[in-house]
């Protein structure tokens, strides 16, 4: 008879268990489903710009072309100091 109530209780534990996590599942579930419609309408938005898109791609034929600034001649160019730097400066 103990056995019988042991088992009960192990199963009544378990199911709680499940419900639990699959109430938290289904909670993460709906968060990154949203997180993605999000996505997917912000991609939407950047290919159906016609301009836009002729941009990235123009773009991406200079990177291939070698067509590129190092990242340290455009910091020298804007004047840009480096990060720990700007922290002391704004002591």
């Amino acid at each position: 008879m103990k056995t019988k109530r042991r088992k009960a209780s192990k199963t009544k534990q378990l199911s709680h268990l499940l419900r639990k996590g699959y109430r938290e599942l289904s909670s993460e579930a709906r968060r990154l489903q949203l997180e993605f419609a999000t996505v997917d309408a912000e991609t939407a938005e950047i290919l159906a710009d016609k301009r836009l898109m002729a941009s990235i791609r123009q773009s991406e034929r200079e990177i291939r072309q070698g067509k590129t600034i190092p990242w340290e001649v455009v910091k020298k160019k804007l004047a840009l100091q480096p990060s720990s730097a700007r922290r002391k400066s704004r002591r």
